[in-house]
């Protein structure tokens, strides 16, 4: 299929001097690709009018939830992944590059906009990281060990050794 933008659409596009410009989109909706059970478009944007995007396969619920909705257009003009927690199973994010916090203005008469955005994280947070084994004998000499520690726990130690260093300069103080 081709689309075609004729007339007053045609105008609004960048660099139409002309009302008459026709602008082709090479746009295609392919039916039973691959094994016959793929749908394929094509097209440099692909819009989709509506506040709910349902991804669901039967075979793979835990739950008999009515609704699985992946992607929400919500009330506050956000997108929401797993509105209604509908996938039990949760979200699992792979490979994530960055996360940014939203710059939300602050309350006033002025609207200025907050230059440090507060990320809410609700629940714990567990991290991995990558350290190197010492060489063991009759080991394969070492290698990369994954460790997963609690960001919660990795704090209440650092404020254990904070207090511990704050009472030993206390005590150095007060010898004088």
């Amino acid at each position: 299929m081709t689309g075609r933008t004729k007339g007053r659409d045609a105008a609004r596009a960048p660099g139409n001097p002309r009302e008459e410009t026709v602008i082709c989109m090479a746009t295609d909706v392919k039916l039973d690709q691959v094994d016959g059970t793929f749908l394929h478009l094509e097209g440099r944007v692909v819009k989709a009018v509506g506040s709910d995007f349902m991804l669901d396969s039967p075979q793979r619920r835990i739950a008999a939830n009515p609704h699985r909705r992946a992607l929400v257009h919500d009330q506050s003009d956000g997108l929401t992944i797993n509105f209604g927690n509908d996938y039990p199973g949760g979200v699992a994010l792979n490979a994530v590059r960055e996360l940014t916090p939203q710059r939300t203005a602050r309350s006033g008469k002025l609207k200025v906009i907050d230059p440090t955005p507060i990320l809410v994280v609700r629940g714990g947070i567990q991290f991995e990281v990558h350290t190197e084994t010492p060489l063991q004998v009759g080991g394969d000499g070492g290698g990369v060990k994954v460790a997963t520690l609690s960001l919660h726990n990795e704090l209440a130690k650092l404020e254990a050794q904070i207090a511990a260093l704050q009472a030993r300069v206390a005590t150095l103080e007060a010898r004088g």
